[in-house]
């Protein structure tokens, strides 16, 4: 099936808020005439993708996708290659205790600036097809390629880390979800939520989808992860790869009687299981 013009997904959100339009062009500094434009089906331009972004507390690039608009040449991540790389990170990264991961933090934001952009070696500029596509592919091309999650493997990995196992899929099952074949479910809409940062109401008003019953409390470990995935969107394999070295090297050999309930198991490595203690990780 479809997926219904930009406009209605904004008033969809809108509504799920409890907002206007009159509200959303104060905010957004966007006018309620080029706001009642859009809602009746007119594409936005890049600079009102900006202005709602802003006011919605949303990204720009996964506003491109919902509307159809390519993204920005500027928020396009750097090297495809980079996502396997940074699947491993965020696998490491939610097994480390607070003090560690605030140094990976600081690693990628004071030592390794973002590269800058290179038409060369960036993926190209996609935009879901709004008369062919489902809701599915919308979000999978929202985590895979704003996030630069291109292998399929990668996107499987991320899910399973963030949501605890609770979304444990094949790729047939992605494959599934991007034709539209399997339902967006309430444990899906959850876990796609969750790994692109966005508030699972909000998601769940976008797609038309239900809200799950329960467990709908915030995760902290998982919210810094999801932003975690959108600071390193723009950094190379190189800078991800280094990064990667850094935390693994803060990993400990578990102890061969380490039980599973008390020990983080990351890594299997010529006989020995690497991670962390479990009580280690929580703040």
């Amino acid at each position: 099936m479809a997926i219904p013009h930009f406009g209605v997904l904004l008033v969809r959100l809108l509504e799920s808020r409890g907002a206007d339009i009159g509200w959303l062009a104060s905010a957004s500094a966007v006018s309620e005439e080029e706001l009642y434009s859009v809602v009746g089906g007119l594409m936005p331009t890049p600079d009102q993708l900006h202005g709602l972004a802003r006011a919605l507390g949303l990204r720009v690039a996964d506003l491109c996708v919902m509307s159809g608009v390519p993204v920005l040449e500027r928020d396009v991540p750097r090297e495809t290659a980079a996502g396997s790389e940074l699947a491993r990170l965020i696998h490491i990264m939610v097994a480390l205790p607070p003090d560690q991961r605030d140094r990976i933090h600081d690693l990628i934001m004071r030592e390794l600036p973002q590269a800058s952009y290179a038409a060369d070696n960036s993926p190209p500029l996609r935009a879901c097809d709004q008369r062919v596509g489902s809701f599915g592919e919308m979000l999978i091309i929202m985590l895979r390629d704003n996030r630069n999650l291109y292998s399929l493997d990668s996107v499987l990995w991320v899910l399973g880390a963030l949501t605890h196992g609770t979304v444990a899929l094949s790729h047939s099952d992605l494959r599934s979800i991007a034709n539209g074949v399997m339902p967006l479910s309430p444990t899906l809409l959850t876990g796609f939520a969750t790994v692109l940062g966005i508030p699972v109401r909000d998601l769940a008003a976008v797609v038309g989808g239900d809200l799950p019953g329960t467990g709908l409390g915030s995760d902290p470990l998982a919210d810094e992860m999801a932003e975690l995935l959108w600071t390193c969107r723009g950094l190379t394999v190189g800078q991800i790869g280094a990064v990667c070295e850094t935390a693994e090297a803060m990993l400990v050999a578990v102890p061969a009687d380490g039980s599973v309930d008390g020990w983080n198991r990351v890594f299997h490595h010529h006989g020995t299981w690497w991670g962390t203690p479990k009580e280690s990780t929580s703040d």
